[in-house]
């Protein structure tokens, strides 16, 4: 199936649907890294469109290549912005490698792109819980509350965080 696949991919580069039979069939043989390949292919000639970047960086996931995930997307949120699902991958990536200060920035980044969603600012509140950093977390808890001042978790948050305190 990958040499006809490639024979059809070849003949026909701009093809997206032989450029994607081949990456399936590379997956299917657990060859991310040549299936990844097809997909950066793809982006270098069709870059506006964005699930290309979004299943490169997923393939060099599963491929063992972290760092080359991550770069991809960089480049996406260069070539379009902050997207949600991106930054939530890119910040899994950090969070599994440790790099809690780079995980940090990805979830800030997501809440300025989208200030009125507070579901974001409670990721970043509960990351700074995870990681022990009270300050961090009652500071964006208070952002929560300039943006809705009825948010009901983080209202019961600062409370119990206050009461920690006081007692």
């Amino acid at each position: 199936a990958i040499t006809y696949a490639q024979i059809a991919a070849t003949s026909e580069p701009l093809n997206i649907w032989y450029q994607r039979l081949l990456a399936d069939a590379y997956q299917r043989m657990d060859r991310f890294d040549r299936a990844a390949q097809v997909f950066e292919g793809l982006v270098q000639s069709f870059p506006l469109e964005l699930s290309f970047y979004s299943e490169w960086a997923s393939l060099c996931q599963k491929a063992g290549q972290r760092s080359n995930a991550l770069k991809v997307y960089e480049q996406a949120e260069t070539q379009f912005g902050v997207q949600q699902n991106l930054s939530r991958a890119q910040y899994a990536i950090y969070l599994e490698t440790g790099d809690t200060k780079k995980a940090a920035k990805v979830l800030e980044r997501l809440c300025n792109a989208f200030p009125g969603n507070t579901a974001f600012l409670h990721d970043l509140a509960a990351f700074y819980e995870k990681q022990q950093d009270a300050l961090q977390a009652q500071s964006t808890y208070r952002r929560i509350l300039q943006a809705d001042s009825t948010d009901a978790r983080a209202l019961a948050a600062l409370t119990i965080t206050f009461y920690r305190d006081w007692e």
